[in-house]
């Protein structure tokens, strides 16, 4: 009877923790509501990678999904005991193609399958542009899918660094890993996303980024540069340069919830790679019908997906080079339109002045041919007050021009007037005329 209403009765469930150390475990329940947002920080050689790794593999065990941004390729002997999806990388099972990023994040979302994003191939510069790729895929994936993924990052000061390697300046259609990394950090709560940053040089990682942490896990640090940029960190958790510069590797101090614990991590359940990678030359990856499943759906997927980009790619071509040819048909009737314009100009300027001949100017015979016969009556020549003038008769003007040239200049003056007290004027007939135009 006791056995039946046992049975009817619901079980508590065990609770989850991340058994770190000797001794040491995390309940996982006291970060249920606020998220889990780790930073372990530590010098090259004190065991940074190792903790990293311990962290994913609790979480693993806790049926729990992970994503992990690798730069050196370390993290694919997780495939030896759990079904993951190796992406890129010598060992990995599925090719790093950008363009497939969507497609892997969201297998992984509806199959509860963790994956490892290999980037040792690639340029720092590339690194960070894939990073920014896979995480605003995963954020975006998440507002639909709301499923529960720790994004681990390690060599998170390559994706988050405190200033930008680029010097501001980035190639047009590449992503902004801090942007990306700075998202995730303050935003990746309400869509499920919990997240590690992992550095061997604090300094370097953006500030940002771990004033969002509410876990942390200092290991030995040696450079007085690094203690400082962490110093504030330290000092809320009690800790000092002395306490840190002492630690051996594999020695970390914990931080959270308002509590700081010594610890020596515990020896973890994969092999290491990141110590001795020429132990792995026969590796071989565990697998389960969720991965066999999704590996084959997903290789479909992307087969299909750049067949069809080759044809857009051909498309693309073919529109390339007939936009090509029509910017030089554009080219040449632009040309040959100035070329009309210019002799309408010429057109028009022809139209609109005389010839060059007749624009001449008049030489001094000419004039004095047009004074030949000329009415001089209003010059006052009649007029037998003027000297030299009384008496004159003719009122017309008839010369010789052949004899001009021997007549003396003639003054004829004009008496001044009375009432306004000016002087006569007087006006010379000389034996040229000043030139004039037209």
């Amino acid at each position: 009877m006791f056995e039946f209403l046992k049975n009817k009765l619901p079980q508590a469930q065990p609770q989850r923790v991340l058994h770190v150390g000797k001794n040491f475990s995390v309940p996982m329940s006291l970060y249920a509501q606020t998220g889990e947002r780790d930073a372990i920080l530590a010098s090259s050689g004190m065991g940074k990678s190792y903790l990293t790794g311990v962290i994913i593999e609790q979480t693993l065990e806790n049926n729990g999904i992970v994503l992990i941004i690798d730069p050196e390729g370390e993290h694919f002997t997780l495939a030896e005991r759990y079904p993951m999806m190796i992406v890129g990388g010598e060992h990995g099972n599925l090719p790093l193609d950008e363009d497939a990023v969507d497609l892997y994040i969201e297998a992984m979302l509806e199959h509860g399958i963790s994956a490892v994003f290999d980037l040792s191939d690639h340029v720092d510069e590339d690194q960070q542009h894939l990073y920014g790729v896979i995480a605003e895929h995963l954020f975006n994936l998440e507002q639909k899918y709301r499923t529960k993924v720790r994004l681990v990052v390690e060599e998170a000061q390559i994706y988050a660094p405190q200033r930008n390697g680029l010097g501001g300046k980035r190639k047009k259609g590449r992503k902004d890993p801090v942007q990306a990394s700075q998202k995730i950090a303050k935003r990746g709560r309400k869509r499920a996303i919990d997240s590690l940053w992992a550095t061997q040089r604090p300094a370097s990682l953006n500030k940002d980024i771990l004033s969002q942490c509410n876990r942390f896990w200092f290991g030995g640090i040696t450079s007085e540069q690094d203690y400082k940029a962490i110093k504030p960190f330290l000092t809320e958790a009690g800790i000092t340069f002395a306490h840190v510069k002492a630690l051996k590797p594999g020695e970390f101090y914990y931080f959270g919830k308002g509590e700081t614990r010594l610890l020596k991590v515990r020896k973890r359940l994969c092999q290491h790679a990141g110590a001795t990678p020429e132990a792995f030359t026969n590796f071989n990856a565990t697998t389960n019908n969720s991965l066999d499943q999704a590996l084959s759906v997903l290789a479909e997927a992307v087969s299909s997906r750049a067949a069809m980009k080759q044809e857009e790619m051909s498309e693309s071509k073919k529109l390339a080079r007939v936009i090509m040819e029509l910017e030089n048909e554009n080219a040449r009737l632009q040309e040959e339109l100035e070329q009309e314009k210019t002799a309408t100009k010429v057109i028009e300027r022809l139209g609109s002045k005389p010839p060059a001949s007749r624009t001449r100017r008049k030489t001094g015979f000419q004039r004095m041919d047009e004074l030949d016969g000329i009415d001089v009556n209003h010059l006052g020549m009649d007029d037998p007050t003027i000297e030299g003038g009384s008496g004159l008769s003719p009122t017309k003007i008839n010369l010789d021009t052949k004899a001009v040239s021997t007549l003396e200049p003639q003054s004829i003056t004009r008496p001044r007037a009375a009432s306004t007290g000016t002087r006569p004027r007087t006006r010379r007939l000389m034996n040229a005329v000043p030139d004039e135009e037209f």
